[in-house]
């Protein structure tokens, strides 16, 4: 007997179209039942063969050329299509896993972010960093250096993150902020390097082979062969054929290049909290907070300042969430900036690769979500009872009409380990700030 559900979820994730409540309800099911996963490797192994198939007719036409190569491209991606596949399984849990040494950077937060190849956005959530390049179409995707770096992508970008302390940009442009002495940054383009001295800066590597490099604090070293030191206020273009002059930044860069982030910390609110219940004194409940039924609770004490949500790991829930979804109406072009406490307890502490999210999701008027930004913050290194506070912005694409607000657990498919979270925040503001 077929399935017609099991066929439309695994269609959805070979396809790239998979909601992530979609996605919560795959897990599940190649989690349970084996049966469901021999249909899921069946039918995987049934779209790669398909669409080689259409290569082949293509490339057997008369109107089309026959491809020069005497290998075979799609029977190439079909052994790559499987082993993404098992990855993929293996981070669930589903197939033994070795453990991974602790990756160069992870993903901390993404606005929009649309990557080149679908499976990386889902090991980047995971807390992965896949080998080679990440090439990020459109959005921006910030990361966090092993030593304490963020490197900030703005697609069109091609980034490959080497070594701890060395970065590679392929193409496009990377905004950089190395707070302390051990988080210091080598990064190459191809045209030139440039070496941290501890600042903040961004690199442009240019189409027509040149790189941009402008100072916004601090200084660095800029040249292969023959360095200078660019400071605070300067901009150098390098071309191949040597360093130009060094000449202020212009003023009109500085707004890009601060807004980099996605975070926006500093962004303008105006208005009020949009949220019902923020600091969940009322509980759960359709009209304001709900989510993962199995994985969330109303607590009476130990928020900030008393009641509070925990999001607990249980079960096959690999990402639980409370949630609010909020009417907005059409928000084009305006700022929505979301904020929550949260803190991890001493008594159910995070472990492994489990992580705390802020999450707003932008929904059109057919109800679907169709682009979103987040943030990573409480690990398990956070001290255990202490909040922090995380904060996560973006402007609201043509077609918004809801806003939804989640709070996120990645339970890394554990059964311990939780989250309390409070104080959570709505804004719409209508620019961010200048300063």
């Amino acid at each position: 007997m077929t399935d017609d559900r099991l066929d439309h979820l695994i269609d959805a994730h070979l396809s790239g179209a998979m909601s992530d409540d979609e996605r919560l309800e795959l897990d599940a099911r190649l989690l349970h039942s084996a049966a469901d996963r021999g249909r899921f490797w069946r039918l995987a192994e049934t779209h790669v063969l398909l669409h080689e198939g259409i290569q082949q007719l293509v490339a057997e036409s008369p109107r089309t050329p026959a491809p020069r190569s005497p290998a075979h491209p799609m029977r190439w991606l079909a052994a790559a299509a499987v082993l993404v596949f098992a990855c993929v399984l293996a981070w669930r849990g589903i197939v033994p896993k070795a453990s991974a040494p602790q990756p160069f950077a992870t993903l901390t937060a993404a606005n929009e972010a649309q990557w080149a190849d679908p499976n990386v956005e889902l090991a980047l959530r995971g807390g992965e960093l896949p080998p080679g390049p990440l090439r990020l179409d459109s959005g921006t995707a910030e990361f966090l250096c092993a030593d304490g770096a963020t490197v900030v992508m703005r697609g069109p970008a091609t980034v490959r993150f080497l070594a701890r302390k060395r970065v590679a940009v392929e193409s496009g442009k990377v905004f950089c902020r190395c707070p302390s002495p051990e988080s210091r940054l080598s990064v190459e383009t191809p045209t030139t390097e440039v070496v941290d001295l501890g600042t903040e800066f961004a690199v442009d590597a240019r189409a027509d082979h040149s790189t941009l490099v402008a100072v916004l604090s601090g200084e660095v070293q800029v040249g292969k062969t023959r360095q200078k030191r660019l400071h605070k206020g300067e901009a150098v273009e390098v071309r191949s054929d040597g360093i130009l002059a060094i000449q202020p930044l212009a003023r009109e860069e500085f707004p890009e290049l601060l807004l980099a982030s996605p975070s926006v910390s500093d962004a303008v609110q105006h208005g009020g909290n949009l949220l019902l219940d923020p600091g969940f004194e009322n509980g759960l409940s359709e009209q304001t907070w709900n989510g993962t039924d199995t994985n969330i609770e109303a607590i009476r004490s130990g928020g900030r300042s008393g009641g509070a949500v925990r999001v607990f790991a249980r079960g096959y829930a690999n990402w639980p969430q409370c949630r609010q979804k909020i009417n907005t109406g059409d928000i084009a072009g305006k700022l929505v900036v979301a904020s929550v406490w949260a803190a991890t307890p001493a008594h159910d502490p995070l472990r492994g690769r489990q992580v705390a999210m802020l999450k707003i999701v932008f929904v059109n008027g057919d109800g679907r979500d169709f682009a979103f930004a987040m943030r990573r913050f409480v690990n398990p290194k956070s001290e255990p009872d202490h909040f922090e506070q995380a904060q996560v912005a973006a402007f609201a694409p043509p077609g918004t009409r809801q806003v939804q607000i989640q709070l996120m657990l990645n339970s890394d498919l554990l059964n311990s380990g939780s989250v309390i979270f409070d104080d959570a925040s709505l804004v719409i503001a209508d620019e961010p700030s200048k300063n």
